[in-house]
C-alpha cells in the first residue's frame, strides 16, 4: 500500500490516515509545489519549495537519516543544468563549485553550514542547514518607511562586521562580493546570516583585475566592474551601501554610486555613524577604511556613545509597588495593554504588508538568488560540530565596567580575574542539536535540558565525569526553546517553536496538558513561586498568564510593539512579572498592568530577578549587562563588553551577590555585584553559550551550548 508522507515532519503514514501519527498535523489538507515527493540520494524527502532563482530552486527537506530516527530539516539548493548553453553551464558550474569549496572551509555562526553536495545527470545539489526567517530585503519591504530603527541598524551592522572580519582574516582572505539585503537572512530573533556565496572568491595579491565583472548594481564597488581586482575593501563599500539603505530607506540600485547625505540627530554617535557610512561608500577604494577591523572598532565606539546618550536622557517614572498576588485574576479570555513603542519603532507596523519589490538580478551572471531559508530552523542557529577542547583553555579579557549611578558600595577597581580553568564537573552529550534551556530541580540533584532536537532530557550530573540520562520527553513536534521545573519539583513546563507549552510529570514524563494560547513560537516560561500559575512569552509579542493546574487563561498582556518576548521571570514574592523584549517591562502579576519600563539598549536577551527580590538584571544583544532597582526601575549599574560578545543569558547566585553571564563567543563571566566588576572567568570550551542556571545550593553552574552539549561547572 502506498504511503502518504507528512509535509511537516516527513513521516510515512498509511494512505488512509487523515492526521500524521508522529506530529498529529493534517495530511490531506496540506499542499506542496512538489507532487509525490521521493527521496533524493535515498535520504532527503522534499517537503516544499522555499525559493526560486534563474538557474534553480531551494527546497525545504527532511533528512531521514538523522540519528535516533528524529527527522532533521535541511535546505537543498538545486541547480538545473538541462537546457543551458555551454557558456551558461560553465558559469553555473563554476559558481556552484566556488560556493561548495568556500562553505566547506568556513565555520561561523553567521554562515550556514554545508552538509554535503551531490549530482544527477541534470542537476547539482547542495545540502545546507535550514534557517527559519526571511531575507533582509523581504523584512524591509514589510515596513512602510523601508528603513529600520537606529538600534536595529547598529545591531545588524555589528553582526555584519563580525562575519566580514572572519572572512577577511582567513588565509587567503575571502571576499564576499555580493553583500546586499537579498543575501542577508534574518531570523525571528534578529540574527543575521550571509547566504549565496556563488560569486565569493579568495583574494589573490598578484592579480591586476578580476576575471570578469560580478556583483549587484548599487551595492557592488566600482572596482567590481572589471577596472581593478576586488579587495576586501569592496565588501566595505557594499556594507556602507546596505547601512545607508537601512537608515534612509533609499534603494542604492536606483541611483548607483550616489548616496544622499543622512540627516539624523547630531547626538549620541549618530553623526559619527553617518560619517563612517559616507567613508565606506567612497568610490576611491583607498579613501575607505583600511580594513573591517577599523570599521568594527569605530562602530563599537559609536554604540557606546549611543548607549551613554540614551542613559543620560532616560528618567524612570517610579510606580507604586503592586498589591500581593491573590486568586482574584480576571476571568475574561484575554485583554490587552498598549504601551509606548521603543526608540525608533515603526508606528505603522500593523498595516498590511506591501507587495515585495521585484527581485534584482546580478549583472553578467544570473546567479541563483536564494530568497528562502538556507540555514538551521531554530531562530537562526547554525549547528556546527566542534571538538571538545581542554578545560584548561585560556580565557579572554573580561568585559569592562561602565559606571552609571553605581551604588555607594561599588568598587570601580574589582579584584583580579580568577580563572576557573579546571571547573568542569560533568558533561552531558545526550542531545543531537543545540541546548537552549536548562533548569535545575528544586533539590538541585537533577537537570532538565531543552534542545533544538525537539526533546527535553532529564539527567543527573553527579555520576562521574559523564552525566547520566534518566529519560527523554518527546511531546513536542518542533524545537524546544524553554524549560522550567515547578517549585515543588513534581511537574515540568516546556515551551516550543510548535507554539505550545506542555506540562508533564517530572518522574515519568507523563503528559498532563498542553497550553495552546500563543499564535507563534513560545520563547520563555516561568512558574509563580507558589506553583499555582505559569507565565509564557512568545514571538507573537504577548505575555500570557494561566492556571498551572488546568491551563485556563487568566489574562494576556500585549506590549503594543509586536516585538518577541525573549524572557519572562516571576519575582520571588510573586507580586510582579518581568519580561524582556525590546526593553524590560515589569507588570503587576495580579492583573497584568504595567508598573514601569526599564529603557534598555534594545533587543533584550534575558532578564532575571535577584533571589532577594531587590534587583533586576538584564542582558542585551548590544553587549550590556545592566542592574536595575526592582521597586522603581532605576538603573543602578551597567557593564559593557567592548570585545564583540553578545550576552545571551544570565543567572543570579542564590545569595544575590553574583551574576554569571554567557555570550555568543562561548565566554562565561561572573560579576560581583558588590565589588562592581567581573571577578571570575571560565574557559571557552564550547561555541555559543545559549543558557545558564545557577544551582539552588550555589555550588554549581549549568550551561547549554550550541554544540549539542550541556555542562556543569563548579561555581566560584
Amino acid at each position: 500500500m502506498d504511503s502518504l508522507y507528512c509535509l511537516t515532519c516527513g513521516a510515512a503514514n498509511p494512505a488512509e490516515n487523515t492526521f500524521c501519527f508522529v506530529c498529529l498535523r493534517a495530511l490531506h489538507n496540506e499542499t506542496s509545489e512538489i507532487e509525490n515527493p521521493t527521496l533524493l540520494r535515498e535520504r532527503y524527502r522534499i517537503l516544499t519549495q522555499v525559493g526560486v532563482g534563474g538557474f534553480g530552486a531551494v527546497y525545504k527537506a527532511a533528512d531521514t537519516w538523522d540519528v535516533e530516527q528524529m527527522t532533521k530539516i535541511v535546505a537543498i539548493k538545486q541547480i538545473h543544468l538541462h537546457g543551458l548553453d555551454p557558456r551558461e553551464a560553465i558559469e553555473v558550474t563554476d559558481a556552484f563549485n566556488r560556493e561548495v569549496v568556500l562553505l566547506s572551509s568556513l565555520s561561523h555562526r553567521s554562515i550556514p553550514h554545508i552538509h554535503e553536495y551531490f549530482t544527477d545527470p541534470e542537476h547539482w545539489y547542495l545540502v545546507m542547514d535550514f534557517l527559519e526567517g526571511e531575507t533582509l530585503e523581504q523584512y524591509l519591504a514589510q515596513r512602510v518607511s523601508r528603513s529600520l530603527p537606529l538600534d536595529d541598524v547598529l545591531d545588524i551592522a555589528l553582526q555584519l562586521c563580525n562575519v566580514l572580519d572572519y572572512l577577511h582574516t582567513r588565509q587567503p582572505a575571502v571576499i564576499f562580493r555580493d553583500l546586499k539585503p537579498a543575501n542577508i537572512m534574518r531570523t525571528p530573533t534578529g540574527q543575521c546570516f550571509l547566504i549565496d556565496f556563488g560569486i565569493a572568491r579568495h583574494f589573490k595579491p598578484d592579480k591586476l583585475k578580476d576575471t570578469m565583472p560580478l556583483g549587484s548594481p548599487g551595492y557592488a564597488a566600482p572596482e567590481q566592474y572589471g577596472k581593478a581586482q576586488t579587495t576586501p575593501r569592496a565588501d566595505l563599500y557594499s556594507l556602507g551601501a546596505v547601512l545607508h539603505q537601512l537608515l534612509s530607506g533609499d534603494d542604492p540600485s536606483e541611483t548607483p554610486f550616489r548616496f544622499a547625505p543622512l540627516h539624523h540627530s547630531d547626538s549620541g554617535g549618530i553623526a559619527e555613524l553617518e560619517a563612517l557610512i559616507m567613508r565606506l561608500v567612497e568610490t576611491d577604494a583607498y579613501k575607505r577604511p583600511a580594513h573591517i577591523g577599523v570599521v568594527k572598532d569605530e562602530l563599537q565606539h559609536i554604540i557606546t556613545l549611543h548607549k551613554d546618550a540614551e542613559q543620560r536622557i532616560w528618567r524612570p517614572t517610579p510606580r507604586q509597588a503592586p498589591s500581593p498576588l491573590t486568586t482574584g485574576y480576571r476571568s475574561t479570555p484575554s485583554w490587552t495593554v498598549t504601551t509606548p513603542g521603543g526608540h525608533g519603532q515603526d508606528q505603522q507596523q500593523f498595516m498590511d504588508n506591501p507587495s515585495r519589490r521585484p527581485t534584482r538580478r546580478m549583472f553578467i551572471i544570473r546567479g541563483l538568488a536564494i530568497g528562502g531559508a538556507v540555514a538551521l530552523g531554530l531562530e537562526g542557529v547554525a549547528t556546527f560540530f566542534h571538538r571538545f577542547e581542554s578545560p584548561s583553555a585560556p580565557i579572554p579579557a573580561p568585559p569592562s565596567l561602565t559606571q552609571a549611578n553605581l551604588p555607594s558600595t561599588s568598587n570601580p577597581s574589582p579584584p583580579s580575574i580568577r580563572n576557573m580553568s579546571h571547573s568542569l564537573v560533568s558533561l552531558y552529550s545526550g542531545h543531537t542539536r543545540s541546548v537552549l534551556s536548562v533548569s535545575w530541580s528544586p533539590n538541585g540533584k537533577l537537570l532538565a535540558s531543552a534542545s533544538a532536537d525537539k526533546t527535553v532530557q532529564l539527567w543527573t550530573p553527579f555520576r562521574g565525569s559523564r552525566a547520566k540520562d534518566l529519560y527523554t520527553y518527546r511531546g513536542h513536534i518542533d524545537t524546544v526553546t524553554a524549560v522550567m521545573w515547578s517549585p515543588n519539583g513534581k511537574r515540568i513546563a516546556s515551551g516550543s517553536a510548535d507554539t505550545t507549552v506542555q506540562v508533564w510529570d517530572s518522574t515519568d514524563g507523563s503528559h498532563a496538558y498542553t497550553y495552546q494560547g500563543h499564535s507563534q513560537r513560545v520563547l520563555s516560561v516561568a512558574w509563580s513561586p507558589d506553583g499555582k500559575y505559569i507565565v509564557s512569552g512568545s514571538q507573537d509579542g504577548t505575555v500570557q498568564v494561566w492556571d498551572a493546574t488546568s491551563g485556563s487563561l487568566l489574562y494576556t498582556y500585549y506590549q503594543g510593539n509586536a516585538q518577541a518576548v525573549k524572557a519572562v521571570a516571576w519575582s520571588p514574592d510573586g507580586k510582579r512579572i518581568a519580561l524582556a523584549s525590546n526593553n524590560v517591562q515589569v507588570l503587576n502579576a495580579v492583573n497584568g498592568t504595567q508598573l514601569y519600563t526599564c529603557a534598555g539598549n534594545g533587543q533584550m536577551k534575558d532578564v532575571k530577578w535577584s533571589p532577594d527580590g531587590r534587583y533586576l538584571a538584564s542582558a542585551d544583544a548590544d553587549r550590556w549587562l545592566q542592574i536595575w532597582d526592582a521597586v522603581s526601575g532605576t538603573l543602578l549599574s551597567s557593564y559593557f563588553d567592548p570585545d564583540g560578545r553578545t550576552m545571551e543569558a544570565i543567572s543570579w547566585s542564590p545569595n544575590s551577590k553574583y551574576i554569571v553571564e554567557g555570550s555568543d563567543d562561548a565566554s562565561k563571566w561572573v560579576l560581583d555585584r558588590a565589588q562592581g566588576g567581573f571577578t571570575v572567568g571560565y574557559p571557552d570550551t564550547f561555541p555559543f553559550t545559549w543558557t545558564l542556571a545557577w544551582s539552588p545550593d550555589g555550588k554549581y553552574i549549568a550551561t547549554g551550548c550550541e554544540d549539542t552539549k550541556a555542562q556543569v561547572m563548579l561555581a566560584p
